[in-house]
């Protein structure tokens, strides 16, 4: 008899958000990311669906009660997973009642999920605190000399860590592209040997992509649909990291990393495969990642008549600024963005915050963004490609073509609310300012980007000075 099953690791925060160490929080999210997977291929189910940490299957058994609990068999046989909270529902499969049979499944995990408390009592080892999630009893462990109590829980996500994140870019990736390369472990090495690109050094990017109405697209789904958009969703994430890396020499200001000789991939790929992709590169990199995914997220074909679009959010900060705010932050843009293009917008669009000597923006998103942007233009607070693209093409040339002390005075006026005439006076301070070599390209450059952003393009263009087109300072141009 076959049984369709949802699956869906709930109430994470314990897996990945107790600690800020990498690997501890990438091992976290390795072990639940790709459960559907696991257990599809261990009771040779046929997956119908699978995102990050969840999935849809369809499996053979006598009833629902083993149906449910083979899975938790196949769970069980990851020793890490006794940690995690998985709710499983099953239900007799009834092919001409799918979409409704899937909707009581989710919502069955919902209310198991409200009903099921997510408290562990590790076993009392030694009297020590775990050195890394600052919770737990932990005893002393030899792999890491600075933070040597470790509760059992966290050194097995950190040993997961490490050892599954090169296999997880070969997967995302493919053998050829990392071949010859190694991965960097942390985000200080992540950015390390970026000296020359001004104040990008020592900087990160964090970008967070959400995908729009992908509810609404799944929800109109029936079976063989959904198999095809849950397939077709990794694989255009997946092209696309493969295209922001492909064929790429960045020699030392790219894959070579902290003190050595071994080329490193200095990418983190925090979630994805299903409506979410978030990830890290140096901070230089980051508008080059930004451009790259709507530039090929605008060849993905349309899905059941919708767009496959995303919102996104990208953050700009040092990389030991403390990653679950900064990747809170990344999601809130992306939420933002998601919320302010409205129902008459269509496509991709990208709100972006930087971080210079302080870690958060200080109050509500929605309240900052309101003040940052309250004399400006509103089309101006969001970016689309076109916007994107521009920035990238042209900022390398205008900061050497302008005057950055005259284009602060004014952005300066502009977000203190001064008259217009002002502003258009200090405007043409600015263009007067241009050397002689730019006296035509740049005014027409400036022209079409207030047509795009309304006078918010002069507060970009002071913002992202030190951050956008800095990767053709380090790769001299090449591409």
């Amino acid at each position: 008899m076959k049984f369709l099953c949802n699956l869906e690791a709930m109430n994470l925060d314990n897996m990945f958000r107790d600690c800020q160490d990498l690997n501890t929080i990438r091992g976290g999210g390795l072990s639940i990311l790709n459960i559907a997977d696991r257990v599809s291929e261990l009771l040779h189910a046929e997956q119908i669906s699978a995102g990050a940490s969840q999935g849809l299957l369809l499996l053979e058994s006598e009833t629902a009660e083993d149906a449910e609990a083979s899975v938790r068999g196949a769970l069980a046989q990851v020793d890490i997973l006794k940690h995690a909270t998985i709710m499983i529902s099953v239900e007799p499969y009834d092919q001409t009642k799918f979409k409704e049979q899937r909707a009581q499944l989710r919502a069955r995990n919902r209310w198991r999920q409200m009903q099921s408390p997510s408290l562990v009592y590790p076993a009392l080892k030694g009297s020590c605190i775990c050195s890394v999630d600052k919770v737990r009893p932990g005893t002393d462990r030899p792999d890491l000399v600075e933070k040597g109590v470790q509760s059992d829980f966290t050194a097995e996500r950190r040993t997961l860590g490490r050892a599954e994140k090169k296999k997880l870019l070969q997967d995302i990736l493919g053998e050829d592209i990392l071949k010859g390369a190694d991965v960097v472990h942390d985000l200080n090495e992540l950015c390390h040997g970026d000296q020359g690109l001004g104040n990008s050094n020592d900087k990160i990017a964090v970008l967070c992509f959400d995908g729009n109405d992908f509810g609404r697209i799944v929800n109109q789904c029936n079976q063989e649909q959904l198999k095809i958009f849950s397939t077709t969703t990794r694989k255009q994430q997946s092209t696309f990291f493969q295209e922001l890396v492909k064929g790429r020499e960045y020699q030392h200001h790219g894959w070579i990393g902290k003190g050595t000789l071994v080329p490193k991939l200095r990418l983190e790929v925090l979630v994805y495969g299903g409506d979410e992709v978030t990830f890290v590169v140096p901070a230089w990199l980051g508008w080059e990642a930004l451009h790259c995914f709507y530039k090929q997220a605008e060849e993905w074909d349309k899905f059941l008549g919708r767009p496959i679009t995303y919102s996104g959010g990208i953050v700009f900060c040092h990389h030991n600024a403390p990653i679950h705010a900064v990747r809170d932050l990344a999601s809130g843009l992306a939420d933002q963005a998601k919320l302010l293009r409205g129902t008459n917008k269509k496509g991709n669009f990208a709100a972006y915050q930087i971080l210079e000597s302080f870690d958060s923006v200080g109050q509500a998103l929605e309240e900052h963004i309101k003040e940052r942007y309250q004399h400006l233009d509103a089309k101006g607070i969001l970016l689309n490609h076109e916007t994107i693209s521009l920035l990238k093409e042209n900022m390398s040339y205008l900061r050497s073509s302008i005057a950055r002390r005259k284009l602060y005075r004014l952005v300066s006026g502009l977000t203190r609310g001064v008259a217009p005439e002002d502003w258009v006076k200090a405007r043409n301070a600015l263009l007067d300012s241009v050397n002689e070599c730019a006296a035509k390209k740049t005014p027409l450059t400036l022209e079409k980007l207030q047509e795009l952003m309304g006078p918010a393009a002069y507060l970009h263009l002071l913002e992202l000075w030190d951050y956008v087109g800095v990767a053709d300072q380090a790769t001299g141009g090449a591409r």
